[in-house]
């Protein structure tokens, strides 16, 4: 994709033998990149044919591919995908489009061992997980390249593949993120999902590591790379090396915590254990129109402070006073804001796998009859079918 659409515009402003150059440095680069990926994916088939037939010795496991090439979903999938590396490697250099459409293509199939396959192929979470890789690879593949050409064409040709390389950047970036969003929405399961799973925890490590590279990205786009038309082009240079450097890094980290994302079962299929000692509640403010006013005033008095250190942010001569007494807003507000929490176990938010709690008791669903609780009934039953008591902590 970079050697289709962002390599041209800079190769133009280049001399022929210059742009040649650069341009056979990329093919050599995806030939590796496509040698590493088919190595790679018969490796992958190597080991999950071992765990899948249980192997002990490299002959089971060699044994057990064709079984698992004919017979499984992951094997049907890993023979396209080595189909598409092939198919990219023999296309000829002068089709970019060509070789470019069967990338995505490559890139796709790895739909085929995401969590959708495994939630009865739910279309839209397939479509989100296609389009979330397609960004990925666009963008993310497109850095090591863009390094590569930085760092051997002249600045203004320079320049101009960092300015050509951002819209697809930002197409990728949108992208990225509203899949994301769709994916954190129905694999993390909720709150708890998100802070009490490893799969939560990942993937908020995974969205910080994006925030970084989003930051390497925008100081890269709108301030070093239009530094490379100022008088310190040579200098400005090697910053921008250096920084998409450390921007590469951090996308292949990116890329190596999606692969652990993808080998945890998500934060839905799993008991989230709370990690707090409180938990976020509305009870005790619906409980009470005292401790509702209460919260109310205090959220209100967050907000004026946030407004006012605003204001000090825009109006410098009023910034520290504006800092102060948001601060000291801030103090007095905060401790309001208990009621809007009780207290919480680590096993607050688990979930019963077969349905059955007490109020499935006093309901009598299906087969149950309803009839009144014995005389004789466990204390700890009787006590769980009676009302709940508003958890507040405080005397009305």
């Amino acid at each position: 994709m970079f050697r289709a659409v962002v390599a041209p515009p800079a190769y133009g402003c280049m001399a022929p033998d210059a742009a040649a150059g650069i341009d056979r440095r990329l093919c050599r680069l995806i030939l590796a990149s496509i040698g590493v990926d088919a190595i790679a994916l018969i490796v992958w088939l190597a080991l999950e044919a071992g765990i899948l037939a249980d192997a002990t010795t490299l002959q089971e496991r060699l044994a057990a591919i064709g079984p698992v090439l004919e017979t499984t979903v992951f094997g049907h999938v890993v023979l396209l995908q080595l189909a598409g590396a092939l198919a990219m490697a023999l296309v000829p250099k002068r089709h970019l489009r060509l070789a470019a459409a069967i990338g995505a293509a490559a890139t796709l199939l790895e739909v085929g061992h995401s969590h959708a396959i495994a939630m009865d192929c739910d279309p839209i979470l397939l479509a989100s997980d296609g389009l979330h890789l397609l960004c990925a690879g666009a963008w993310l593949g497109g850095l090591l390249p863009l390094l590569l050409l930085v760092r051997a064409a002249p600045p203004r040709a320079g320049a101009l593949a960092a300015r050509w390389f951002s819209p697809l950047g930002k197409l990728c970036l949108y992208g990225l993120v509203a899949t994301a969003a769709w994916q954190g929405w129905e694999l993390l399961g909720g709150v708890p999902g998100l802070l009490g799973t490893g799969y939560g925890w990942m993937a908020l490590g995974k969205a910080a590591l994006f925030a970084a590279l989003f930051g390497f990205a925008w100081i890269n786009r709108y301030r070093f790379a239009p530094a490379l038309l100022g008088d310190e082009s040579a200098a400005a240079k090697r910053v921008l090396v250096r920084s998409i450097a450390v921007q590469t890094g951090f996308g292949l980290v990116i890329v190596v915590a999606a692969g652990i994302l993808s080998s945890l079962p998500p934060g839905l299929h799993t008991q989230p254990v709370w990690p707090f000692p409180v938990q976020p509640s509305l009870v005790t403010i619906r409980e009470d129109a005292d401790f509702r006013l209460e919260a109310i005033g205090a959220v209100l008095a967050l907000g004026g402070a946030a407004l006012i250190l605003a204001i000090g942010i825009v109006i410098r001569r009023l910034r520290w006073p504006a800092v102060a007494l948001a601060m000291l807003i801030a103090w007095f507000a905060a401790p309001h804001l208990d009621l809007l929490f009780v207290e919480a176990y680590p096993t607050s938010f688990y979930r019963s796998p077969t349905g059955f709690a007490a109020t499935s008791i006093a309901q009598a669903p299906g087969s149950i009859r309803r009839t009144a609780l014995p005389v004789t009934a466990p204390k700890a039953v009787a006590t769980a079918l009676r009302p709940r008591v508003c958890p507040c902590r405080r005397p009305i």
